[in-house]
């Protein structure tokens, strides 16, 4: 979207009704992650039998007999994975894909800290600091995990 944007700035016809698109959009999904957030907060998420990415180490990785190579990636969307687990499966290794729950909000340092060992546990603890686009939100569906305190504080953490 962002290409053509820049395509139209060249071309000129289009601008103005792009940015308005693009405002209006950009409106209406601010608001509906807002809406969102504030239903999981208040009422949880509840994920049914699907694992949560904070229960990968210790049910895939932590006990399984002998070595294990454990391929952790930052926003690697699931084909991706499932095409890297294909290749390895080719060059004749045994591999396993397990879809897995993100941590809520789904930004970097809540998912990498809930992908470390012990997180489930609550022995790794996350913030989240509103960004700079984004002040004063806090209080309408942003949150501050307590450093040190039990997972069950977390709105992210929410489950068994």
């Amino acid at each position: 979207m962002e290409v053509a944007r820049n395509d139209l700035r060249i071309l000129g016809a289009l601008e103005s009704t792009f940015t308005a698109a693009r405002v209006a959009y950009e409106q209406w999904l601010d608001a509906t992650l807002l809406a969102f957030t504030a239903a999981v907060e208040s009422s949880g998420f509840d994920v049914g039998s699907l694992a949560r990415q904070g229960d990968i180490h210790a049910r895939w990785v932590r006990e399984a007999p002998g070595p294990v190579g454990y391929v952790w990636v930052d926003a690697l969307r699931f084909e991706l994975g499932s095409d890297l687990c294909d290749g390895l499966r080719a060059d004749g290794q045994t591999a396993e894909l397990h879809a897995a729950v993100a941590a809520a909000p789904t930004i970097t340092p809540v998912g990498m800290a809930d992908l470390t060992p012990g997180a489930r546990r609550g022995a790794v603890s996350h913030s989240r600091e509103r960004e700079s686009r984004d002040p004063g939100r806090r209080g309408e569906g942003g949150h501050r995990c307590r450093p040190g305190g039990p997972a069950a504080r977390c709105p992210s953490r929410q489950g068994p």
